[in-house]
C-alpha cells in the first residue's frame, strides 16, 4: 500500500502460494498479461518471455446510449482489501466536497457488502450526505451498462490496477473518467481521463469538479482499440500456435 506499506498481492502470499506461482511461471506454455504495467511485475517475479494482449468488453453491450445522467459512481467492494485498495473512504470524503458545489449531484458506489459497509454508511451519516451517496449491492451484470450510462462521471482511485475493466465499460457507455495514477492506469487510459491524487481527497474532489464541468471524451478511438473481436482473433492465433484445447 502506497500509505501503509502494507504488503498487498503477491507480496502478502505465503510461501507456498509464492512457490506455485513462480511454478507456474516458469514452465507456462504462454503468459499472458493484461498490460504493460502486469507484464513488468510479473518478470520480477519470473523473467521470461510475456505477451501482453489487453483486456476488452463487448462495445455491443457497454455503449453510449445516456441521456440523463445523474450520478458520479464508484465500482468497489466493501471487504477489508478491496475498501483500502479502492480508497472507498476517500471517495465518501471527496463526495462532502465536491456536494457543496455541485448541490444536485448524486453519488453511487456499487459492490458487494463486507465487513466494512457499515463504517462507510456511519462515515456517510456523519458527514450528512446520506439523502446524497447512495450505497447499491452487488448488482447482476446485465445490469451495469443501465447504471454507467446513468453516470456523468466514474471514479476509480484504486492503489493500484492491473487493467481497469470498469474504466473501460463506463468509458464506452460515455462516462467521463476520474482515475488514479497507479498501475496501468495511465498506460491504459493516458488519453481518455483526468488523474488524481488518490490519497488526497482535496485533489480527488477538485478532478471529480473539473472532469463534471469538461466535455465527454471521443470513445471511437477506444472502441476501436479494444474490440473484443480483435482481441479473440489474437489468442485464437496464439492458443493455436501451442496446440491449446
Amino acid at each position: 500500500d502506497s500509505v501503509t506499506c502494507v504488503p498487498q498481492g503477491y507480496a502478502s502470499y505465503n510461501f507456498v502460494k509464492k512457490f506455485l506461482i513462480r511454478l507456474v511461471l516458469k514452465y507456462a506454455t504462454e503468459v499472458i498479461c493484461v498490460s504493460q504495467f502486469q507484464k513488468k511485475e510479473a518478470d520480477k517475479i519470473h523473467k521470461r518471455d510475456y505477451t501482453v494482449i489487453y483486456n476488452s468488453v463487448d462495445n455491443n453491450v457497454f455503449k453510449n446510449i445516456g441521456t440523463n445522467r445523474k450520478f458520479i459512481t464508484m465500482i468497489a467492494n466493501f471487504d477489508s482489501i478491496s475498501f483500502v485498495i479502492k480508497r472507498v473512504m476517500n471517495f465518501i470524503e471527496a463526495c462532502s466536497k465536491v456536494k457543496n458545489k455541485l448541490p444536485d449531484k448524486k453519488f453511487l458506489i456499487i459492490g458487494q457488502s463486507g465487513n466494512k459497509t457499515q463504517l462507510a454508511l456511519k462515515r456517510i451519516k456523519e458527514l450528512k450526505l446520506t439523502r446524497h451517496v447512495k450505497i447499491m449491492n452487488l448488482v447482476e451484470n446485465k445490469k451495469i451498462p443501465e447504471i454507467l450510462n446513468l453516470t456523468s462521471t466514474y471514479v476509480q482511485i484504486s492503489d493500484v490496477e492491473t487493467f481497469g475493466v470498469s474504466c473501460l465499460e463506463a468509458h464506452l457507455c460515455g462516462c467521463k473518467l476520474v482515475l488514479s495514477r497507479q498501475g496501468a492506469l495511465p498506460e491504459i487510459f493516458s488519453e481518455d481521463a483526468i488523474f488524481c491524487d488518490h490519497n488526497d481527497i482535496v485533489d480527488i474532489s477538485k478532478k471529480i469538479i473539473q472532469s463534471e464541468a469538461s466535455k465527454t471524451k471521443d470513445i471511437e478511438k477506444s472502441v476501436l482499440k479494444y474490440d473484443i473481436l480483435a482481441k479473440q482473433v489474437k489468442l485464437e492465433k496464439l492458443f493455436k500456435a501451442h496446440h491449446v484445447i
